[in-house]
């Protein structure tokens, strides 16, 4: 092979890898700003961002994706539940995570499987993937949380009022 060959060769090679490079972050972009600027789209169901709401609804619901107990998770269940939160309308939502543990994770699973039943098998392997990036991307803020006073401290502020 000539040196001309082997350059154009690697040349081609090297625009394939920045093409996928940029592909990647195009995704993340598109991830970010629908979690920054509301609803996304997934399949025709209009998907809200994920919330503080989001992850305490999961979290109540004792959801690996919160709760990080992922061993033996069913994904896909883990992420209809999610996609059912983050679709279906918010005041049902809210009153069926309100009920007690095991009949609000057993409601919501029941109402998660009906959504999936409208969706295809391709749409289900996308979904966990989706599902994964949303939730990567909104816990990776890192938030620092503010020290409370100490008793010693809120005793001599109110006696040098």
């Amino acid at each position: 092979m000539s040196e001309d060959t082997e350059d154009k060769e690697l040349e081609k090679i090297s625009a394939m890898l920045t093409q996928q490079e940029q592909e990647a972050k195009n995704k993340t972009l598109l991830v970010t700003d629908a979690l920054i600027n509301g609803e996304r789209d997934f399949y025709g169901l209009k998907v809200r961002p994920v919330t503080l709401s989001t992850l305490a609804m999961l979290e109540k619901l004792k959801s690996p994706l919160v709760t990080g107990d992922v061993e033996g998770a069913d994904n896909v269940i883990e992420a209809l539940l999610f996609l059912w939160i983050q679709t279906a309308p918010k005041s049902e939502v809210i009153a069926n995570c309100l009920t007690s543990k095991i009949d609000s994770r057993i409601t919501i699973e029941g109402k998660a499987l009906e959504l999936g039943d409208q969706l295809s098998l391709t749409a289900m392997e996308d979904l966990v993937n989706e599902v994964t990036d949303m939730m990567a991307e909104a816990t990776k803020t890192k938030v620092d949380v503010i020290p409370s006073e100490t008793k010693a401290e809120s005793k001599k502020k109110s006696k040098n009022k």
